[in-house]
């Protein structure tokens, strides 16, 4: 796993960022001592604030026999990026809680039946990218915990990193680096037609904040064009 990367004298950067984006699972944090998980988190964290988007993106690219299979359960839903902030919040306070808390919490004006919904898709988004657990009990993470400590700007960097652990957002990206790619026709080989739709909105959002902190021009213009969404 990528913290025992992290803990080595001598850190091989581009095996940790191999690991983390690749083979990442955010709930084996607790066979580690608080002092290592302390240790591998502020690493890690200094670690994604330096490295460049371009390079994240071309390591998963050169991985890409090792990007995980695309599901309905992977593929984010939200209604509000701002949101994964507040979810954090809620959580790192909450003790044994659930989906419908959660999205009373974020968003009080919904409908009941809508919150636990709302709550849910916020929840999962966050835990895609590795700040809460992926399963019960609902918990923020090490690296949550540590997110939560940055200031406003330094989030939105590492933020948009984080996005880069998605695996449908993986597979876009790669993919338009060479050749073009229609985003809703992956989306339709694993929801209906009316859930793309619904979908596709998300997805281009988070590629454009990925995309806004590409260094490359070329590379930039090129998954831009790239991608579709037809």
């Amino acid at each position: 796993m990528y913290i025992d990367e992290l803990l080595k004298e001598e850190i091989d950067y581009n095996k940790v960022l191999t690991l983390f984006f690749l083979d990442n699972f955010n709930y084996e944090y607790r066979k580690y001592t608080d002092n290592e998980r302390e240790q591998s988190t502020n690493r890690l964290i200094n670690i994604l604030e330096y490295v460049s988007t371009d390079n994240i993106i071309k390591l998963i690219d050169s991985n890409k026999d090792k990007i995980k299979d695309i599901n309905p359960g992977n593929i984010p839903q939200f209604s509000n990026l701002s949101s994964i902030n507040d979810v954090l919040d809620f959580v790192s306070v909450a003790e044994n809680t659930t989906y419908e808390l959660i999205g009373y919490y974020i968003n009080k004006d919904s409908k009941k039946g809508a919150q636990m919904k709302y709550g849910e898709n916020h929840y999962k988004i966050a835990a895609l990218m590795g700040l809460v657990t992926l399963q019960k009990p609902f918990e923020v993470t090490d690296l949550g915990k540590r997110y939560m400590m940055l200031t406003e700007e330094e989030k939105l960097v590492v933020r948009n990193k984080l996005f880069l652990q998605i695996p449908i957002v993986q597979i876009l990206l790669t993919s338009a680096i060479s050749d073009r790619v229609n985003g809703m026709d992956v989306l339709r080989k694993y929801l209906s037609e009316s859930t793309s739709i619904r979908r596709r909105s998300n997805l281009k959002n988070i590629i454009n904040c990925i995309c806004e902190n590409i260094e490359d021009i070329e590379l930039n213009v090129r998954i831009m064009t790239n991608i579709e969404w037809k």
